[in-house]
This record gives structure tokens, C-alpha cells and sequence, in this order.
């Protein structure tokens, strides 16, 4: 332990600390800044004008130091006996924080003179000759090694804040860069134009009598080839590893682009007798994905391998053929939209999210198209015959409806073939819901142009509704809107049947209508009710004419029994009820029980 040491043991209290040992950063900063000082000696530039002034102080402080140490060595023994006076001054607070100060003044002016060192930012001239690319071989990868390893180190330094006015390290930084992008333009050139010339020949894709099974192999085999020729050359592979190991992305897309621009021809060669071969099948959308995606795939397999990365622009350059093909079968008045937009989404493949995206919205398009135009149709709805005083619509439900089922059934004969229901869920359930509003508007409308007849006019279209979507069970909307519609039809049913009943019987469902009320009645209307009743089976005939008459020989034989039933059910009831009402007031109704039979006979019928 040094006597400086020891004597501030003594002024302190404290044990003496063990004598440090030099870091390796305090000698690399000491060493940074003896290269800065000699820099500037050779170079015939003024020295680090700090440099010296700390020099010179730290100088007569060694010499201050060195006095003060041969004084304390003299006089060792009597500092022992003041001791004791020390102690009584140690807890003076404010001479403590001054020493402290100054120690944390003395550490920082020692930092900066032991400060970090730049150390390998320059190249050695060996790898930056190699660089400049006069000939391409494994120099240029030793190089490129070396250029990243000092710029990384180059960067670290700059985010030093020791080092923010260092000149030296700004313009070897600078230098540096140069290098990179003269490097990266010149690889980038040479690499792009040995990648245009491995297209200078092909294979064949195959005569015009070739089968698709035999297009398509001539595809595969025509890009294992081309692969091959770019895995193969020595080359290609130093220049672009050269690129990623300085992170050249900017250079690597151009030999992308350059590729993708070369190989497009191939491809959409190709692709074109593939599309020639399939145009006749049934399944064109699914075969011709099923054929291309492999080699889609291996075109991203080859890009990441070569380029680094997938750059979806140059798979639109490359396989616009495919693009056009697809978007041309989504537009086609004799393709179904919603095979081409399965045919997209069932594909697993990271294309789909690229090139197949543009394809699959443009299915979606055409499927909401189509239940536009069934919409459209139900606004359109000719509503002349619905204000015929012929009253013949039995069974024959607005041609509206009739369109929209036809559309549902053809969707969901597309639907049932695919695996996947996410076209269900994305898009044909909301097209469903559109459709449908529009729909229900209809039947009003078409309700509304015949006041009289408005309960008949639902009936047959909520009838038809309701037993036409019931069966489409895998479309939750289609099975809520048929449940709907069951529902109305009951409902409008139940009103027609009154109102048949009211005509039939006009006198009594009067008089047993307020009898029910608690309105006023007479004797008179008693009697005539019970004349009508007397009379049931006249009126019950004329009751199933006038049925007839509504519900026509064209129409639904389904729709024909269910309003017989639900009519003559009504009319048995409704005269029960009346003999019930008379039985209350102590009256009879002698041919009740008769005309009840009768109805319900009728009903059977």
C-alpha cells in the first residue's frame, strides 16, 4: 500500500482499499488517446491541444504527489499520533462532500484520458482491393466479412459519447460507406446480369397435342433447370452472399427484380399451354391452382434462399399470367365465383396472400354482384297481376322470391362441395342478409297492391319461402329467415281463415263477435245467426268455392292443403264457439253439432 494511501486511511477512518488493477477498457482508452497524439505528430496537424494541457497537469501533479508521498515517509510516525484529532473532525458533513466532489472530478478527468481506442475500423488493403471487384472469387467474401465487422464497430463507437468529436471516427465511418456502395452497386450489376443470361436457353414446354399432366412437368422441370443453373454458379452465390453479409437489401431486391423481369417469359410461357390444356376441364380453377402453387412455392424457396427474402412485386412480375388467368375465371359469366374464391382461400400457401388475394376479392365481388341483381329484381317486382280483381294466385309466389331461392339453391349447391366454409361465413352469409331485406320489403309491396287479398298474397310467398329455404340446414341466416317466414305464414293464414269465415257467415261471426265482446246484441241478430248456422252446409260449400277460387289448379298442392286445413279448422272452431256462446245465455243452436262435423270433413278433404 502506498503511502497515499495510507495517509488518506488515516484522514478517513476507513480501511484502505486495495490497489486497483488497470482494466482493459482504461488501457484501451489510454492507448486510443496516445494514437490521436501521434496522428497528429506524423501528420504535421496540431496536437490535441487537451490533450497536452491534461498532459502538463497530470505532470506537476506526479511531481506534487511524489513530494507529498516523500514527506509522509519521513514523517509516518507522528501521524499515527494525531489520530485521535482527526476522528474528532470526521463527521464534519460539508468537508466530506467536498473530497467526494473532488474524487468524482479526478475519476471523470481519468476516464477521458484512458478512453476506448478505435480499434479495426479500417480494412485491410487485401480486402478492400477485393472489393473493387476485379475479379470475383473468395477474396470478396473475406472482405465483405471485414467491411460489416467494421462498420458494426464503427457504429458502436459513434454511439459513444466519448467519442462524439472524434474526427477520426466520422471519417473512416464515411470512408467506409463508400466502400459498401460502390461495392454493392458493382455486385449488384454484375450479379443481375449473370442472372438475366441463365434464360439464354430453356427446355421445351411441351406441343400443342401435349396433355396438362404433360405442360405441367415441362413447367417443373424448365424451373428445377433455371434453380439449378443459379445454385450452381459459384459466382452468383459469392456476389449475392457478399450482399447479405454487409446487409446490401437495397442491391439484393435489384437482383431480384432483375430475375423476376428474366424469368417472368418463362413462366408465363408456361403457365399459357398449361391454361390451353385445362380451359375444357370442369374443375379448371382447382387444377390449374393445384399444378401452379408447387411451383410458386418453390420460386419463394429459391428467392429466400438467393435474395434473402420474398418479394411479393417480383411474384406479380413473374407469375402474371397466373394473376390474369384466375381474375378472367372470377369474371366469367359460365364460371361459379364462389369455386374461384374457395379455390384461392383453401390454399395454404403464403401466396395466397399475394398474387391469389386480388383473384379471391374479385370472386367475392361477383358473388355479392349476383345477390345484387336478385335484389334488384325484387325492387323491380311487377305488381300489375296483384291488382287483378281474378283473385287466381294460389301457389304462384312473387317472381322476386322465386329468383332469390333459386340463387340460394345454387350457392349452396357450390357450398356443399367445398371443405372449407370460410366463403360461407365471409361472405355468402352477409350477401344472405342483404338479400333477404330486400326481399321482405317485396312481400310487403306486393301485399300492399292488392289490399283485399294482402293476407293471401303472404300466405303464398311465406309458404313458399319457408318450405324452399328449410332444407338449406348448413346456413344458419337461410334457417332463421325460414323459420321467419313459417311463422308469418301462420300468422297471415290465421287471418285469411277469419276472414273467409266472415264472408260465409257474415250475420253470425257479427252477432257472436260482439256477443263475445260484451257488445250489445238483439234478438234479431240471434235469430239471423242462427239462420246462417241452420243454413252450414251452404255456406261451407260456398266457402270451399271461393277457396278454390283463390288457391288455382296451377297452384301449390302443398299450399292448396295447408289453407284448406287451416280455413275449415277455423270454421269448425268458430262454430263451436258460437253453440258455446248461445249455451251461455240459455239459448241452443240445433244444428251446430251438424254443421262442426261437416267443417271438419270438409277439412279432411
Amino acid at each position: 500500500m502506498s503511502t497515499v494511501d495510507r495517509a488518506l486511511a488515516l484522514l478517513t477512518g476507513d480501511d484502505a482499499p486495495p490497489a486497483p488493477t488497470p482494466s482493459a477498457r482504461t488501457i484501451e482508452k489510454a492507448v486510443a488517446w496516445e494514437i490521436e497524439d501521434e496522428i497528429a505528430a506524423k501528420t504535421g496537424r496540431a496536437r490535441f491541444g487537451p490533450l497536452q494541457a491534461l498532459a502538463g497537469d497530470l505532470d506537476a501533479l506526479e511531481e506534487s504527489i511524489k513530494e507529498v508521498d516523500a514527506w509522509l515517509a519521513k514523517n509516518v510516525d507522528d501521524l499515527d499520533g494525531v489520530d485521535a484529532a482527526v476522528r474528532d473532525v470526521s463527521d464534519d458533513t460539508k468537508t466530506n462532500e467536498v473530497v467526494t466532489e473532488n474524487l468524482e472530478a479526478l475519476d471523470r478527468v481519468l476516464a477521458k484520458v484512458v478512453a476506448t481506442a478505435p480499434q479495426g475500423l479500417s480494412l485491410h488493403p487485401r480486402a478492400e482491393k477485393a472489393l473493387r471487384l476485379r475479379s470475383v472469387d473468395r477474396d470478396v467474401t473475406r472482405g465483405a466479412d471485414q467491411l460489416r465487422a467494421a462498420l458494426k464497430n464503427a457504429s458502436v463507437l459513434r454511439k459513444d459519447d466519448t467519442y462524439q468529436g472524434l474526427r477520426s471516427v466520422r471519417e473512416q465511418k464515411n470512408h467506409l460507406d463508400r466502400v459498401r456502395s460502390r461495392f454493392a452497386q458493382d455486385a449488384s450489376k454484375l450479379a443481375s446480369k449473370r442472372l438475366s443470361n441463365v434464360f439464354m436457353r430453356q427446355d421445351s414446354v411441351g406441343g400443342t397435342t401435349a396433355s396438362a399432366e404433360q405442360r405441367r412437368d415441362a413447367l417443373l422441370r424448365r424451373q428445377a433447370a433455371a434453380h439449378d443453373r443459379v445454385l450452381k454458379d459459384a459466382s452468383l452465390k459469392t456476389l449475392c452472399g457478399a450482399l447479405a453479409r454487409i446487409r446490401a437489401s437495397s442491391a439484393l431486391k435489384a437482383c431480384h427484380q432483375a430475375w423476376a423481369k428474366a424469368s417472368a417469359s418463362m413462366y408465363g410461357e408456361s403457365i399459357a399451354a398449361l391454361i390451353d390444356a385445362l380451359k375444357l376441364e370442369s374443375r379448371f380453377v382447382e387444377r390449374l391452382l393445384d399444378d401452379v402453387i408447387p411451383v410458386v412455392d418453390r420460386e419463394q424457396s429459391f428467392a429466400k434462399k438467393v435474395f434473402g427474402a420474398r418479394d411479393d412485386d417480383c411474384l406479380k412480375v413473374q407469375f402474371a399470367a397466373l394473376r390474369q388467368a384466375l381474375l378472367n375465371a372470377a369474371a366469367a359469366s359460365d364460371t361459379d365465383p364462389i369455386t374461384v374464391y374457395a379455390a384461392c382461400d383453401r390454399k395454404t400457401s403464403s401466396f395466397v396472400s399475394t398474387l391469389l388475394k386480388e383473384a379471391r376479392a374479385k370472386a367475392a365481388d361477383g358473388i355479392r354482384q349476383e345477390v345484387r341483381l336478385a335484389g334488384d329484381r325484387c325492387d323491380a317486382q311487377d305488381l300489375k297481376r296483384y291488382k287483378r280483381r281474378d283473385h287466381k294466385l294460389g301457389g304462384a309466389p312473387a317472381d322476386g322470391a322465386a329468383f332469390a331461392c333459386s340463387l340460394c339453391d345454387a350457392v349452396e349447391r357450390s357450398l356443399s362441395s367445398l371443405d372449407d366454409q370460410r366463403v360461407r361465413k365471409d361472405v355468402v352469409e352477409p350477401a344472405y342478409k342483404a338479400l333477404l331485406l330486400k326481399v321482405d320489403v317485396m312481400i310487403e309491396r306486393t301485399a300492399a297492391a292488392n289490399a283485399k287479398h294482402a293476407h293471401l298474397s303472404v300466405v303464398e310467398t311465406r309458404y313458399f319461402l319457408a318450405r324452399r329455404l328449410l332444407n338449406h340446414t348448413k346456413s344458419p341466416r337461410l334457417q332463421a329467415y325460414a323459420a321467419k317466414c313459417r311463422a308469418a305464414s301462420d300468422d297471415a293464414s290465421k287471418a285469411y281463415a277469419t276472414a273467409m269465415m266472415d264472408n260465409a257467415f257474415p250475420k253470425a261471426s257479427l252477432y257472436f263477435d260482439a256477443r263475445s265482446r260484451g257488445a250489445a246484441t238483439s234478438a234479431k241478430g240471434f235469430d239471423a245467426a242462427r239462420s246462417e248456422v241452420a243454413k252450414a252446409e251452404k255456406g261451407l260449400r260456398s266457402l270451399a268455392e271461393r277457396l278454390d277460387k283463390h288457391v288455382a289448379a296451377r297452384g301449390d298442392d302443398a299450399l292448396r292443403g295447408m289453407l284448406r286445413g287451416c280455413v275449415f279448422g277455423h270454421a269448425a272452431a268458430a262454430i263451436a264457439s258460437y253453440d258455446a256462446l248461445a249455451r251461455a245465455d240459455g239459448r241452443g243452436l240445433e244444428d251446430a253439432a251438424r254443421a262442426v262435423a261437416l267443417a271438419k270433413r270438409m277439412r279432411a278433404l
